[in-house]
């Protein structure tokens, strides 16, 4: 993919989650029955993160992926969900109704790090998925070449 084409690909992903969040929020899905369904946002997001870090920031192809560069990204990740939840905070404390009204808060510190876990659960699958294809790829070119 060319930058042109992971810049879309990021794009489209947030607004995904984006328009998700206002569903969940106008339909009452975070608090009624599927309460688990911003966990599910959160890994996405954790996912669109890695990604923006892997192919924006670090500008590398797939085949260039250091265990070092995955390292950084989980880092980059964790970094973001962390200043996510306390701005979620800052947030409530100092826009309790816009921050009610729109869901963006974290009702305890337990919900919190659910959110901060959810993210890092979904870069991790994205990174245990890029070191899986990585794998795959290099052994089916030393198969090739044998």
């Amino acid at each position: 993919m060319n930058k042109k084409q992971k810049t879309i690909v990021l794009i489209s992903l947030s607004i995904f989650i984006i328009v998700l969040h206002f569903v969940a929020n106008t339909t009452g899905l975070y608090e009624g029955g599927i309460i688990w369904f911003d966990n599910v946002l959160h890994f996405l997001t954790g996912v669109v993160f890695g990604l923006t870090w892997l192919w924006i920031f670090r500008k590398q192809s797939v085949e260039n992926y250091s265990l070092r560069d995955l390292i950084s990204a989980f880092g980059f990740v964790l970094r973001l969900a962390i200043i996510w939840e306390l701005l979620e905070f800052g947030f409530l404390k100092l826009f309790p109704v816009y921050a009610h009204s729109l869901s963006i808060f974290s009702p305890s510190i337990t919900e919190a790090v659910e959110d901060i876990a959810s993210n890092m659960l979904g870069v991790i699958s994205l990174l245990v998925w890029i070191r899986v294809s990585l794998k795959l790829k290099e052994e089916n070119i030393d198969n090739n070449h044998v």
